[in-house]
Parts: structure tokens; sequence; C-alpha cells
């Protein structure tokens, strides 16, 4: 991809269609359809749940995430840059530590000018704690 094709692609609102992470817990996490599905280990909870990604040429991104049947609103206001040369594969930094960064690095495996297709794994340690995730997010252009 070149730069300026790439931000014409990537820049402007995204809405959730589908994500789905997992960890080394047994716990899984899907979003599909307006609703989230936790499954720990067989302990299943369902929440309403919807969220957009709004990227700005300047570098920030708004990331506003509705859940619950109150509904709870999170919003979060946070950078992004292009991660080129890094990879062989097209990659992106999210920046921030809450709502979709986590401060990560993400693969995009699909960029169209209506499709955002974006994976991510991580490691969170914390003294004894150790957790693996894999997350992968399906981004639908409003």
């Amino acid at each position: 991809f070149n730069l300026s094709s790439k931000n014409k692609r990537l820049i402007g609102e995204w809405e959730l269609e589908y994500s789905q992470s997992s960890d080394n817990n047994g716990t899984t996490i899907t979003v599909e359809n307006n609703e989230m599905i936790q499954d720990n280990n067989g302990f299943v909870v369902k929440t309403p749940y919807s969220a957009t990604l709004n990227l700005m040429e300047d570098g920030f991104f708004e990331n506003t995430i509705i859940q619950g049947t109150l509904p709870d609103t999170i919003y979060y206001l946070q950078s992004w840059s292009w991660l080129d040369g890094s990879s062989k594969k097209e990659m992106i930094h999210f920046g921030g530590n809450s709502g979709l960064a986590l401060n990560q690095d993400y693969q995009i495996s699909k960029l169209t000018k209506t499709e955002l297709w974006l994976a991510v794994k991580y490691e969170f340690k914390n003294g004894n704690y150790n957790n693996f995730n894999e997350a992968e997010f399906r981004f639908k252009k409003k």
C-alpha cells in the first residue's frame, strides 16, 4: 500500500461488526450482532455491546463503546501511527491503555474502502499472573 492510499482508506468512522478474543485461561469473548458473549470455561454471559472507531488524519482516534442495558457509554481519545517497515505485514500501532488500544501493535488483515480487519496477540504479566491473548476485529465503514 502507498501511504496516501492507506490513509484514504483508513481515515473515517468504523463500526465493529465482529470480534473474537481468547486467552490461555479458557475465556473467549465474541462480539456479533451488537451482542458480547463471554464464555469462561462454560459459564456464559451475554451483554448488549457496540463499538465504533473513528480514525482521524491528525494521528488520533476516538473509540466509543456502548455496553450493557443502561447503556454505559465509554469514550476514549488516543493516538495511532503506521509501523512501516517493522514487519512484512501491514501494521498499525494504537496507543493508550484502555478501550481497543491497550498500547498494542495490530496487524491489518484487510483494508478496503468499506472493511478494516485487525488482529493482535499480546501478553500481560503482573507478578506471577501471566495472560496471553489473541484477538481479531472486523469493522465496517459507517
